[in-house]
């Protein structure tokens, strides 16, 4: 990936995120590099659905995803050595990588960015959610009463998460900008949104 940044400019955004994490690109506005060496992209977490949106069972709100990471190509090389591995985990290059403080300082420097995308858990058919299971890297989830077709459906219809006791999904309304339209364009989609 670094091969393809040969002509960023240093004021260019660098975006490290995951596959299922979508930012929405008008936040990216609010990143002030001025003030901030980097921002953190906070998104609302759905599972299984674009429209089943997850959260607290005990406080009734929103679970909020720890999103993207976005900084400049001046940043990105400067204070994350060109690490995309550093970027996602906020952790620095050289001698005081591992210092507490630094970490503190590090924070300081950060911007929140709220509503910054949305984040899709097992947004996938319930065979492909048991697949993902039996692979998974996180082998203690690799167990019937975890990976059964059998439990992944009746969680979705019962609107539970896969792991989370004290966590819930509850289906909303598709908000009329949602990823601006990109759904209606893409018939295959239609079959994750909750009817």
């Amino acid at each position: 990936m670094i091969r393809g940044l040969g002509h960023a400019k240093s004021t260019d955004l660098i975006i490290h995120s995951d596959l299922d994490e979508i930012w929405d690109y008008k936040k990216l506005n609010e990143f002030d590099p001025e003030k901030y060496q980097w921002a953190r992209l906070i998104q609302n977490m759905y599972y299984f659905y674009f429209n089943n949106l997850h959260y607290n069972n005990q406080t009734g709100e929103n679970t909020k995803w720890n999103g993207p990471n976005v900084t400049t190509f001046l940043e990105f090389k400067k204070t994350f050595g060109s690490s995309f591995v550093k970027l996602r985990s906020q952790r620095v290059h050289g001698i005081i990588k591992g210092l507490a403080i630094f970490r503190h300082r590090m924070r300081r420097k950060r911007q929140i960015i709220e509503n910054g995308g949305w984040h899709f858990s097992y947004l996938m058919s319930p065979e492909k959610v048991s697949y993902k299971l039996n692979n998974y890297a996180h082998k203690e989830y690799n167990i019937s009463e975890i990976n059964s077709l059998e439990n992944i459906n009746k969680k979705i219809q019962c609107g539970e998460t896969l792991f989370e006791k004290e966590s819930r999904c509850k289906k909303i309304e598709m908000p009329k900008d949602f990823l601006d339209g990109v759904l209606d364009s893409l018939p295959e989609c239609q079959q994750f949104i909750l009817k």
